[in-house]
């Protein structure tokens, strides 16, 4: 066995067998495949004594030490000594200091300006050795940790108020199997990435259509891709993970080995079980082009139009067309000023045929205009396509709904549009087909079954616009909410003016209960913790030593 915890007055010992004998003797049995044994204080302390203490019960008041002021001086901060013996231990590990490094600000640029929270310290670790010493001396002095990789998050969880940041940009090789026909791809790499590796050898791997995304952040949290319809989720597309626990440990979870935790990092999102040191992907044949076919189309038929088909009532809002939109196309679409725009991107093998018997009758409706016909050598040509960066930066809130499989939602959306042909929003056709199969991972129902993804943002520089953004956000945020159960957590700004999600741990996540099984497993200490993520509510940093076992 492999001790795991002692927590708090009653003491637990979450197991995990290595070997066909106990080393201490209980009962019981968790959820998640991990042996449960439950003993009382005499007995804990004579097992202590034969395994070796993995963790010290914290007070109750344990909380995170997470200074608003200078780090060096807030009473809960490392002491020099311990920051020595630490940086003792390191190899390969930079340190930047807020107020003190040059490198500071580059390293913790926020892309949402909304969310600007500063972490105390960002430690830069370049071994992976360096990254178990981090993460352990974090839960040992009750440092609450945020991940960043490319900072992408809208919703700032890689960054955080008096944090110790690890910054991931160092372990970010990424690497093919030919054999295996699979990447192995390093916590802080990026999918442009990924992309250019693969592309030369006529592959592709599941991920966004952003080349700045961090590839182990978007897959945690579910990951739709514009080949999802084709390949699945990124979720499902990946073979293995190694991860990085609470003490330092640094352990494997895949479909065979700890199943239970590799079904609970998938989907989870927000790092809520530890730091991905790497992970495995599966890779596909690339198609031979992606074609993209830019158009718009007006909400209501012309009022002079003889074909008053209509775009919205006859297909985008009637679940019969939805479901029979081949695998093989992607969509995004955006809504407003009385007309949807966007693109219909085909990955197949066949754009003449089957491409063109799909586009024929979209392109006979009333009102068609066609923006254009772009080919594509890859995916990652497509992610670069039209990508700016620097407009990115702004303030920004966004929230979105997973519509769920009913004609009965498509006609509430339907009347929507009908009363107002201004509506505004962006769908996204990225589910179904092969995304809907997937049995892998977390994430809530709809991500699964659902038809597509409506989503509601603004962005803007002024902060002197903030309150009346927030104010309407809100209302926003709360009708959409009481219309649909489910949301992608990886595409939700929070903000205090918009008000707390009541029912998060079902609108974010699959079987949460399972979740937190894992939780305690594996974590704890709690001692990842991200807003609305995999124990957000629970007591957290509420061990006071560990070590590695």
């Amino acid at each position: 066995r492999r001790f795991h915890l002692v927590h708090l007055q009653t003491i637990y010992i979450f197991c995990e067998a290595i070997g066909p004998h106990r080393q201490c003797t209980g009962s019981g049995r968790g959820a998640s495949g991990l042996e449960t044994i439950k003993m009382n204080k005499a007995q804990g302390a004579l097992c202590l004594v034969a395994l070796g203490l993995a963790a010290l019960a914290a007070p109750a008041s344990a909380a995170f030490c997470t200074p608003t002021v200078l780090a060096a001086n807030a009473a809960c901060w490392p002491k020099p000594h311990d920051i020595a013996k630490y940086t003792k231990k390191l190899t390969n590990t930079t340190f930047h200091v807020a107020g003190q490094s040059p490198d500071f600000v580059t390293l913790t640029a926020a892309t949402n300006l909304l969310k600007m929270a500063q972490p105390s310290l960002v430690v830069v670790p370049g071994t992976e050795a360096d990254l178990s010493a981090t993460v352990k001396f974090a839960t040992n002095h009750r440092l609450q940790l945020a991940v960043r990789c490319s900072g992408h998050d809208f919703n700032g969880r890689s960054a955080g108020s008096g944090t110790l940041q690890i910054n991931m940009v160092a372990l970010s090789s990424v690497t093919y199997d030919a054999t295996a026909q699979t990447v192995t791809v390093g916590g802080g790499a990026t999918w442009g990435q990924v992309y250019g590796l693969l592309k030369p050898l006529g592959r592709i791997a599941v991920g966004p259509n952003y080349r700045t995304v961090c590839v182990s952040g978007c897959t945690l949290g579910g990951c739709h891709s514009p080949v999802s319809r084709q390949f699945g989720l990124g979720i499902d597309n990946v073979a293995s993970l190694r991860l990085a626990l609470y003490n330092g440990t640094i352990v494997v979870a895949s479909p065979t080995t700890r199943p239970w935790l590799f079904n609970a990092l998938l989907g989870s999102g927000a790092n809520s079980f530890g730091v991905v040191v790497s992970m495995v992907l599966k890779t596909h044949a690339a198609p031979p082009k992606l074609v993209r076919w830019a158009f718009s189309l007006p909400v209501a038929p012309p009022a002079n139009a003889t074909d008053k088909t209509s775009f919205t009532t006859n297909m985008l809002f009637n679940r019969t067309w939805v479901k029979a939109i081949p695998a093989t196309f992607t969509a995004y679409l955006t809504a407003g000023a009385g007309r949807i725009a966007g693109e219909w991107l085909y990955h197949g093998v066949d754009p003449e045929g089957e491409g063109m018997d799909f586009m024929r009758p979209l392109m006979a409706l009333p009102g068609y205009e066609n923006r254009g016909v772009t080919n594509f050598t890859s995916v990652g040509d497509y992610a670069d396509a039209g990508f700016n960066p620097a407009a990115w930066i702004q303030r920004r809130l966004l929230t979105n709904v997973l519509a769920p499989d009913s004609q009965a939602f498509l006609d509430t959306l339907n009347a929507i549009f009908t009363s107002n042909p201004n509506a505004t929003m962006s769908l996204f056709f990225t589910y179904g087909g092969q995304a809907a199969r997937g049995t892998v991972g977390s994430v809530p129902g709809d991500m699964r079954s659902g038809l597509f993804q409506l989503i509601f943002g603004a962005a803007w520089i002024d902060p002197a616009e903030d309150l009346g953004r927030l104010a309407g956000f809100a209302n926003t945020t709360a009708a959409w909410f009481a219309r649909a159960p489910n949301t992608y957590n990886n595409q939700y700004v929070s903000h205090a003016r918009i008000g707390p999600v009541a029912d998060w741990k079902k609108r974010f996540f699959g079987d949460y209960d399972a979740l937190m099984s894992a939780k305690r497993a594996t974590d704890p200490c709690n001692q990842f913790v991200a807003e609305y993520g995999v124990g957000y509510d629970a007591p957290n940093a509420t061990c006071s030593r560990v070590w590695r076992y």
